[in-house]
């Protein structure tokens, strides 16, 4: 769809948001992926020069035309400068006349120009290594499976396609298995990729007041009896250390592997991909009820 803009804090855009403003976001709906705005920061890890350029068009509301946004911008150390006055860490790159961003492709760089509606984040001066493609793909499609098995994203990692029709093959290369965080994690995604494939019983069911879900078993010998717990595509938990019941211990079930996940619903009263994504922590990685505000929640 494109970053949509103006850069401007009132009312608060997507672009300024994502470019200008700290520990925030800003979201189409209250289910969307991210929600601490934390994760926006990544691409500045990734660079030896804490820069990053965003390069985006949109359809602008007022006039329905295409719009051309882009803006860089540098993470270094406050500092007093050469000249005694005390400079802050931020820098940016645009338009200097309030630090807005260039509105014309002629002053921006021909690499840095977008044609179409969509939006480009460059890391300026990515920290090499010889096998960074098979780490990064092998990263994506442990987190991401569940999205890449929908069809919902598609990815080209220099000149790699990851796809739903890739998905499996890539799981399958041995190799790639030994670029992963630990081998448990790409294991598990393994077999909940199989579960969500080829499941032995799918079941919908709803929470009074929450919304619906979906339940994927597969039951055969040998699986590890985990319960695998999904939002937006993307792997979440796959224990709930902050409830009664862990998720853990199965002892007398049979061998299975379950892939749990919010249905997206119509109705904003009953949205239980809302819920769970303030049950979330930064990290997305837990669920906890302590980040409810209201006890009765």
């Amino acid at each position: 769809k494109g970053l949509r803009g103006p850069c401007v804090s009132t009312p608060r855009t997507p672009f300024y948001a994502l470019v200008k403003s700290s520990g925030s976001s800003e979201k189409e709906n209250q289910s969307a992926g991210g929600s601490f705005g934390i994760g926006k920061s990544a691409v500045y890890a990734a660079s030896d020069l804490q820069t990053a350029l965003y390069s985006t068009v949109y359809q602008c509301t007022e006039t329905g035309e295409p719009k051309f946004l882009c803006q860089a911008k540098t993470k270094f150390r406050s500092h007093i400068g050469e000249d005694g006055n005390a400079y802050r860490s931020k820098g940016y790159w645009g338009n200097p006349d309030g630090y807005l961003p260039v509105e014309s492709h002629e002053d921006v760089p021909e690499w840095a120009r977008r044609e179409r509606q969509g939006t480009s984040v460059y890391a300026l001066g990515v920290r090499d290594s010889q096998d960074w493609k098979d780490r990064l793909v092998c990263s994506i499609i442990v987190n991401f499976y569940g999205a890449i098995s929908k069809g919902e994203m598609e990815l080209l990692v220099e000149g790699q396609v990851i796809n739903k029709s890739t998905l499996l093959s890539l799981f399958e290369n041995t190799s790639m298995r030994e670029h992963a965080r630990t081998y448990e994690d790409f294991d598990m995604a393994k077999l909940a990729l199989e579960c969500l494939t080829s499941p032995t019983l799918t079941e919908e069911f709803e929470i009074q007041d929450i919304g619906r879900f979906r339940l994927n078993l597969l039951m055969q010998d040998a699986l590890p009896k985990r319960v695998i717990i999904l939002r937006n595509g993307m792997m979440v938990c796959s224990e709930l250390g902050h409830f009664g019941d862990k998720l853990q211990r199965f002892s007398l079930h049979r061998d299975f592997i379950a892939v749990l996940e919010p249905i997206e619903s119509i109705d904003d009263t009953t949205n239980s991909s809302e819920w769970m994504r303030r049950l979330e922590n930064p990290r997305h990685d837990e669920l906890s009820p302590e980040r409810l505000s209201k006890e009765a929640e």
